[in-house]
């Protein structure tokens, strides 16, 4: 993070190449966040949907969605739009 700052603070004297690895890497961080705040979203707006139909612990990343897609018709709304909107969000990046 230090570097990241300092690289910000002397941009003006970086080389074409660094910059752009900057503009890169900052990127790279805005949707690492992104991402991290439509997780807690999605687990936030499914907790109670999650502990109703998804009992079983999940072995693998995933299976919580797969199990609240297969109990789709019986989710809250809240529940509902967050998988639709991290399903956007996963077809953006792909």
């Amino acid at each position: 993070m230090a570097i990241m700052n300092c690289l910000e603070l002397h941009e003006s004297q970086l080389s074409d190449v660094c910059r752009e690895y900057e503009a890169k890497m900052e990127k790279t961080r805005v949707e690492s966040r992104e991402a991290g705040m439509h997780q807690m979203r999605f687990r936030q707006a499914c907790k109670d949907d999650m502990a109703k139909f998804c009992k079983e612990p999940a072995s693998a990343q995933g299976e919580p969605l797969k199990c609240l897609k297969a109990h789709e018709n019986e989710l809250s709304v809240p529940c509902k739009e967050s998988i639709k909107a991290m399903q956007r969000e996963k077809e953006k990046t792909n």
